[in-house]
């Protein structure tokens, strides 16, 4: 009898613990899940012309930016966490100051001294990074949606805000962050890259967006091109955008014409979903 009634609280305990895994909120887990979800569909096979050299394999990095001016450090988003690296050692990157945020960091842009921040559901956070060994939140702004992409030029904090499409916050007082504007995209914008007036939106399944921004209180969408899979990730070079369309591999985008994008008749199929993009000049 005692046996009987052991193995019924057993049973009891597993399936309550289940029930409750269940109904918990999906950002408790996103961290694993999006680890889990992301990797790769496929692996192409051994590496073509590149070696790895060092990294950080302690969790699920969904964000990274490595600010040109200080090329010493590697800003990344561990999780729920806002983590700075030393990467002057390429080999042997070493934690020098973290700071927990409220949710999983989405992505992350390095201006001056500042951090910022798409925090998904908690909006931007404003990070003050001057001593990097002790990174504070200074201010942050709630926008309403999911933000799941930044990019800051001068004053003003671009941000690809999922349903809410793009936001337009100014950021001249970081302690106090206001929207000033925002196109409402009609999808779901993932990531946005600014070049002088114009903001190339990653819209999901509706492709890339070329949104006008000469005047950031009234953005207004001048070309478009639907990219055929679900774009992630857009980076701007010269004329030309480089989109991350999920299972459809990088997809190049003329944009010489913003009113009038085409695609360049070359797409790389990488044989695994990508989300993001970012080039660099080689020289």
């Amino acid at each position: 009898m005692k046996g009987f009634i052991k193995v019924s609280v057993f049973v009891f305990l597993l399936l309550l613990g289940i029930a409750v895994f269940a109904q918990a909120p999906e950002e408790k887990n996103e961290g694993v899940a999006k680890h889990l979800i992301e990797s790769p569909i496929s692996f192409r096979g051994d590496s073509l012309n590149c070696e790895l050299v060092g990294g950080w394999f302690s969790g699920p990095c969904g964000a990274i930016f490595v600010d040109s001016t200080k090329d010493t450090l590697a800003f990344i988003g561990d999780g729920g966490y806002l983590r700075i690296l030393n990467v002057s050692d390429p080999s042997s990157p070493t934690t020098v100051g973290k700071l927990k945020c409220p949710r999983v960091i989405k992505d992350i842009y390095v201006k001056d001294s500042f951090v910022y921040i798409a925090d998904g559901e908690s909006g931007i956070r404003i990070i003050n990074a001057t001593d990097p060994t002790n990174p504070v939140e200074i201010g942050f702004y709630d926008t309403g949606d999911w933000a799941y992409g930044v990019h800051v030029v001068d004053s003003l904090a671009y941000i690809a805000n999922y349903e809410g499409g793009l936001y337009v916050i100014n950021v001249s007082d970081p302690t106090n962050p206001t929207e000033i504007g925002f196109y409402d995209t009609g999808g779901n914008s993932y990531d946005v890259h600014v070049v002088d007036s114009l903001a190339y939106v990653a819209n999901y399944e509706d492709g890339l967006y070329v949104i006008n921004t000469s005047d950031p209180t009234n953005p207004t969408e001048i070309g478009s091109y639907d990219t055929g899979n679900c774009a992630y990730g857009a980076y701007v070079v010269d004329s030309l955008a480089y989109v991350a369309d999920g299972s459809d591999g990088l997809r190049i985008i003329n944009a010489s014409d913003p009113t009038s994008p085409v695609e360049i008749p070359v797409r790389w199929r990488l044989g695994s979903m990508i989300r993001g993009t970012a080039l660099t000049a080689l020289t």
